[in-house]
């Protein structure tokens, strides 16, 4: 149907609705033509009614005992619950679940009305609306044809207000894996894929922030052992990268689970970040102890791919020859853009904002680490200066 076509049937809808609400005679008048009309006509109207927002009209057809869970066939198995989601007509979804609508039935693709709330409603105004309404009544790990079950969707469709509202009802299974999909179009697609897994392809931090504060695996990895940070770092999402490794005095990653390799090239995160000229997060990986001479199954490091792919950016081709000088440009507070100039520390150097908001917010929490940090570099440099006094070292250049 044209769009010319889908706004003229919502405009004929509306008024009658309009008509209908406004005037007890004219519903009545509607509800006798209802009797007259045929059951599989009655659907495909209360399914209309559904996607055009018309409440009156559905409490109409569901009188003359229209089923809520009607599925039609011609709109990909919807049913007007679906309808309802995906245009945020939250009285008429109200009224169909009242009216006992099935909220578990899939359409073609295997998604259930709250999956279309999540990934098709266009009105933010009512989209959590919908989805606070639908949540009670899913089976919430359904998986779809797809591979997907709503948390997982609500990370793909960047929802973060439904995936608040999605998380704690998978508190005892907040690593739950994405399936392989019913229609393989590519029989190599990955699958087993976590909530954090996708929050890191994503770059959505806030996300990736609650999955580990709710107890998700860092270290987590799909079918081609893609993990988690391999995913922020081929994306170059340096917060996501930030938060899976840890702060330097409270690192959570080991040499190990740092240099990790995918299945099929053998590659590390370093080596990802590298060849998309992610610098900033390759001098994150290099401070978390990332290995600069491991080799993928073609015998190219890092460095390799750097200087093929990246030739004029010497920044990160001097981070990789590990003499780029001064500290790791790590954010502070794991939020921000992925590849920026950032913002270092002017009295200690060692950690780095991504803006004014960023430092505002974050420098009552560094000021004490940060006092430590010059004292420490402080004795540093005096003890430096004793050792060439007393001819033990040479003088810096």
């Amino acid at each position: 149907m044209s769009e010319g076509a889908v706004a003229a049937l919502r405009a004929e809808y509306a008024a009658l609705n309009a008509r209908c609400a406004g005037s007890p005679r004219d519903a009545a008048n509607y509800a006798a033509t209802l009797r007259r009309t045929p059951r599989d006509a009655k659907e495909r109207v209360l399914l209309n009614s559904a996607f055009s927002n018309s409440p009156t009209l559905v409490r109409l057809l569901l009188a003359d005992g229209v089923s809520p869970s009607v599925a039609n066939l011609s709109q990909g198995n919807s049913t007007p619950l679906h309808a309802a989601a995906q245009q945020g007509a939250i009285d008429v979804l109200r009224l169909l679940l009242e009216a006992g609508a099935d909220a578990n039935i899939g359409n073609f693709t295997g998604n259930t009305p709250l999956a279309s709330a999540i990934g098709d409603c266009q009105l933010a105004c009512t989209q959590v609306a919908c989805a606070r309404e639908l949540i009670p009544h899913t089976d919430l790990p359904h998986f779809d044809a797809d591979g997907n079950n709503v948390l997982h969707h609500s990370i793909i469709c960047n929802q973060p207000e439904i995936f608040k509202l999605l998380l704690p009802h998978f508190a005892d299974n907040i690593d739950v894996r994405t399936i392989k999909p019913r229609f393989l179009d590519d029989p190599d697609k990955s699958h087993n894929r976590t909530p954090l897994l996708l929050a890191c392809q994503g770059g959505y931090h806030a996300m990736v922030k609650a999955l580990l504060a709710a107890g998700a695996s860092r270290t987590a990895h799909d079918t081609q052992l893609f993990s988690c940070l391999h995913y922020a770092a081929h994306h170059g999402h340096l917060a996501c990268v930030t938060l899976l490794i840890g702060r330097p005095e409270n690192q959570k990653m080991g040499p190990a689970e740092i240099d990790v390799r995918t299945e099929s090239w053998g590659r590390t995160p370093l080596f990802l970040a590298a060849e998309k000229g992610h610098r900033y997060c390759c001098a994150a990986l290099l401070a978390a102890g990332a290995d600069v001479s491991l080799v993928d199954f073609e015998g190219h490091t890092a460095l390799d791919v750097a200087k093929h792919y990246h030739p004029g950016n010497q920044e990160l081709i001097e981070f990789l020859e590990c003499r780029g000088g001064g500290p790791a440009p790590l954010l502070y507070a794991g939020c921000g853009p992925s590849d920026k100039r950032l913002r270092a520390c002017s009295a200690c150097g060692s950690v780095s904002f991504c803006g004014d908001a960023c430092m505002a917010q974050f420098w009552p929490v560094h000021k004490a680490e940060c006092k430590r940090i010059q004292a420490a570099n402080e004795e540093k440099t005096r003890s430096r200066n004793i050792a060439v006094k007393a001819g033990n070292m040479p003088a810096p250049p």
